[in-house]
């Protein structure tokens, strides 16, 4: 397994291949996908492993980007000490609730009063996909419950469909309310109400 470049994309790597020799290869994986760069050779001896993946190692640096001026020299390394100095008591995980929960919050939905209503919207606007996908997203992450039933109900409640009990809130006008007011409000004030 070869060791990333962060930087640039590129990697040394170790690929083994069916008639039992192992090569070595230089990838690119800055693009998303993984595309080889060159290959440095195979062998089967672990000596001669180790040089041509010291000579790849010397490739990616000959070709990567230079580093940020902001970093300066020796950024690498800082970065691995940083890291590896770490504890799992200083490692917090930034989900989707900092960023999308704020908005939330600033558009004024707080005052729906729904905890699915508010885990909906933020599931929605990070990890959108199907009803069962995000009743899977929130039980894994989030450590919430809930069934489908529970969330066709909500939805429908929130859809104002007929058949509705009249003591239910009118969740959707409510929601479009605060929307237009917000709206309104980041458009300078045009129209009426």
């Amino acid at each position: 397994m070869g060791v990333p470049c962060y930087f640039c994309g590129m990697f040394v790597r170790r690929k083994v291949n069916k008639s039992g020799s192992t090569s070595v290869q230089v990838v690119d994986k800055s693009c998303g996908g993984y595309r080889v760069v060159c290959s440095l050779g195979a062998t089967i001896e672990e000596w001669e492993i180790r040089r041509l993946e010291a000579k790849g190692r010397q490739y990616v640096k000959e070709h990567s980007h230079p580093e940020l001026p902001l970093f300066g020299q020796g950024i690498d390394y800082r970065l691995e000490e940083l890291v590896s100095g770490l504890g799992n008591s200083q490692v917090q995980v930034i989900d989707p609730e900092v960023i999308y929960g704020k908005l939330y919050d600033e558009i004024g939905y707080g005052a729906v009063g729904s905890r699915m209503f508010r885990h909906l919207v933020v599931c929605r606007l990070f990890n959108p996909g199907s009803k069962l996908k995000t009743i899977d997203y929130l039980a894994r992450y989030l450590g919430e419950s809930y069934s489908p039933d529970q969330i066709y109900r909500f939805l429908d409640n929130l859809c104002h469909r007929k058949g509705k009990a009249s003591d239910e809130p009118d969740i959707k006008s409510l929601v479009e309310r605060i929307s237009f007011e917000k709206t309104k409000q980041e458009c300078g004030g045009w129209g009426s109400t």
